[in-house]
């Protein structure tokens, strides 16, 4: 399985507000996230965010750091990624 590497537009307001807010985009859709880290200290939150791309409905993950003073900045390099359905059986 090869994963194909992506790159997002530097600096780009609608892409930052997709990653941050799952805002609408034309080019991709915001599809899950996940916090990784996150440092009191400093006020900082690394998130993984899933979104997709539309045009050919493959699945991307992508690397946003936050501060809680309103900063943000996101890493350009996006990984294909695969989903995964895990099915679990619970017996009442």
């Amino acid at each position: 399985m090869v994963k194909e590497i992506a790159y997002l537009p530097e600096k780009n307001d609608d892409i930052k507000c997709l990653l941050s807010y799952g805002e609408r985009h034309p080019e991709y859709k915001f599809v899950d996230e996940d916090t990784t880290d996150f440092d009191t200290e400093k006020g900082f939150i690394t998130k993984r965010v899933i979104i997709q791309r539309i045009s050919d409905k493959k699945y991307f993950e992508a690397e946003l750091l936050e501060a809680t003073c309103g900063y943000s900045q996101y890493e350009t390099e996006i990984i294909e990624v695969f989903p995964r359905q895990v099915t679990t059986t619970i017996y009442e």
